[in-house]
């Protein structure tokens, strides 16, 4: 059928309506006139395959990467990199509007944070099929790898390792359980060049603070982007009293830690807080759950949380321990605008109101969403 798209919305499909239906397509946008195949429905929730582009927006471009048809991975090469974080802030304010119920009216819309958008991405997860030496990445909406050579937004070093380390990244894979033969190996890529597959450490830079990190823990994908963060985080904690929850190894609370300061980092993964030991000197340290500090550990208000959950979001008993520590000040970094706009709906009932937010492009080139925001307490 022909229909014409309405806007991009959220993992990047087009949205068109055909009568009472909603359709998604992937792989265009605003304004455009396409030939779709019906692939799946669900009610009057309609998935289609592109089947041809009739009248093309102005903002399509051609992608640049070779293996763009088949890699499930870069699926906004589509556009150019300034119309992509246009798109894309745009989801995650009509996210707020509609989920949130925000008022933007009331709330600061910082200029979006942005890096190169290219050669940009120092962590990965690569797939490994074993059975047929294929090193890649997924095809869309599949398991099956497709074997890349190289990669325009991962960093030299890791390309380097995707061409002449292939035996390094299947020697890593070979000692790894995978369903039928496919498993993933991660990579980190540190300031010096050098690269971890493992949980061996090595040293990223983040706005020349050392900082240690490896592949087998969480730690942000754009160094670029994370580093014009960081003025937010310090701009706007406030108080004497800290909490950095889902800490990871860190990275956030070793830029507002200080001796005159109690500043506490949780997070459930030892690996990550035994990195944290060696980039905090000033903090506290709590291995858990959120819900389990704020139960057994926490006394008394803190000044600001800071806190980066996973996609899924807070949990209901997450926001109560957030409620229970009444901070003045909530800085929130989402990777997902629908859980943020869902949780700020929560955090409004416990008497927030969001001040500010900035959309940062940590993945050009993807649909994947960053945001960083200010919640002040007013009641």
């Amino acid at each position: 059928m022909r229909v014409t798209i309405e806007k991009v919305v959220a993992q990047g499909d087009g949205l068109a309506r055909v009568g009472k239906d909603i359709c998604f397509v992937p792989g265009t946008l605003a304004g455009e006139v396409v030939e779709v195949r019906e692939v799946s429905r669900r009610k009057q929730v309609v998935r289609c395959e592109l089947e041809e582009v009739i009248s093309a927006s102005v903002h399509r471009v051609t992608p640049l990467c070779p293996y763009y048809s088949r890699c499930g991975g870069c699926d906004l090469q589509i556009v150019s990199p300034e119309e992509g974080v246009k798109i894309k802030e745009a989801i995650v304010l009509e996210n707020l509007r509609r989920l949130g119920k925000v008022d933007f009216s009331r709330v600061t819309v910082d200029p979006p944070i942005t890096s190169a958008p290219l050669s940009y991405r120092q962590r990965v997860r690569f797939q490994v099929d074993l059975k047929k030496e294929r090193i890649g990445f997924f095809a869309a909406k599949s398991h099956e790898v497709i074997d890349i050579a190289s990669c325009p937004v991962l960093v030299p070093e890791l390309n380097e390792l995707l061409n002449s380390g292939r035996d390094e990244i299947l020697t890593v894979a070979s000692r790894k359980r995978g369903r039928d033969g496919i498993v993933t190996v991660p990579a980190l890529c540190g300031s010096d060049g050098r690269v971890s597959l493992s949980a061996e450490p090595v040293s990223v830079s983040v706005s020349g603070k050392p900082l240690q990190a490896s592949a087998e823990v969480f730690f942000q994908n754009n160094v670029g982007v994370l580093e014009k963060m960081i003025p937010f985080i310090q701009q706007y904690t406030v108080g004497e009293r800290i909490v950095d929850l889902f800490s990871g190894v860190g990275t956030f609370a070793s830029f507002v830690e200080s001796e005159q300061k109690e500043t506490v980092a949780v997070e459930r993964e030892s690996a990550c807080l035994a990195l944290a030991r060696e980039n905090l000197h000033y903090t506290r340290f709590f291995t858990g759950e959120v819900e389990s500090w704020g139960k057994k550990e926490h006394a008394g208000e803190v000044d600001t949380v800071i806190v980066d959950p996973p996609r899924s979001g807070l949990s209901a008993s997450a926001r109560r321990a957030i409620h229970q520590m009444r901070p003045h000040a909530i800085i929130y970094v989402s990777c997902d605008s629908a859980t943020f706009s869902r949780d700020t709906a929560m955090l409004f009932q416990n008497g927030y109101a969001l001040e500010r937010i900035a959309f940062a492009d940590m993945y050009p080139q993807t649909s994947h969403t960053e945001t960083i925001a200010l919640l002040r307490r007013i009641s």
